[in-house]
């Protein structure tokens, strides 16, 4: 399965998907490989990189734009990422890392929350209780996983307002075929946020044309979009925005 990203990652990029994974929250490393595509799409959009990568980088905009993905992960109806975003939090047991979970009877991200799916050989049952971990590659791709299936989203920068998205779903290498139903009920969600997504990024690319605006204001949830910025300062070499 890592033969599938090479073509699209830089130099080096072997490297950098081994530690990735490897870091990841919950055992991907060793789910990756066994993984099959069953579905691929491109999708093109009329915004400029860093504006994709700030939209998944904060779940502000959630409650108002993702209802449906909200019903699923109910923290993001509070728009954060995680409970440990939201003010006061504490652990509720020992090993509370304030990761989000899916709600109650919920077992993967399809539109009803349902599977026809097998378990992806090695998930844990952390990762069944939560129900999804992510990988990232800053500005660049980024995995979600399930316990049954797993989504890829690469970016590509084709000019300096569009891009192009190449979405990937995965199932375990031996998850029986999928019929025509249940292909389209496993892309269902996927493609909604992905539209969804995608046309807030346009609009917002609209909105950067404006001569009336300069810069706006980070609110506390969007804490994600203000380190996206940081690492690209420091990649331009220009001092960091932190403040004392």
């Amino acid at each position: 399965m890592l033969d599938h990203f090479r073509a699209g990652t830089p130099q080096g990029g072997d490297q950098v998907i081994v530690l990735l994974l490897g870091n990841c929250e919950v055992g991907a490393r060793r789910v990756v490989p066994e993984l099959r595509v069953v579905h691929q799409e491109r999708k093109q959009l009329a915004c400029n990189w860093k504006v994709y990568w700030e939209n998944y980088s904060e779940c502000y905009h959630c409650p108002g734009l993702h209802p449906e993905l909200c019903r699923l992960v109910p923290v993001y109806g509070q728009g954060v990422l995680r409970p440990s975003d939201l003010p006061g939090w504490q652990p509720s047991v020992a090993d509370d890392t304030g990761r989000p979970r899916v709600a109650p009877g919920v077992e993967t991200w399809t539109t009803d929350g349902r599977t026809v799916l097998p378990d992806i050989p090695g998930v844990d049952s952390t990762l069944r209780a939560h129900g999804m971990v992510f990988a990232s590659f800053t500005a660049s791709m980024f995995i979600v996983g399930h316990s049954d299936y797993v989504r890829s989203v690469r970016i590509v920068p084709c000019g300096p307002e569009r891009i192009e998205l190449v979405i990937d779903w995965m199932v375990s290498a031996d998850a029986p075929s999928l019929g025509e139903g249940q292909l389209a009920h496993l892309l269902e969600l996927g493609r909604l946020v992905i539209e969804q997504d995608g046309r807030a990024c346009e609009l917002n690319q609209m909105g950067l044309r404006s001569r009336r605006h300069r810069e706006g204001v980070l609110v506390p949830q969007e804490h994600g979009v203000w380190e996206f910025h940081e690492w690209l300062r420091g990649r331009l070499g220009v001092a960091s925005a932190r403040t004392t």
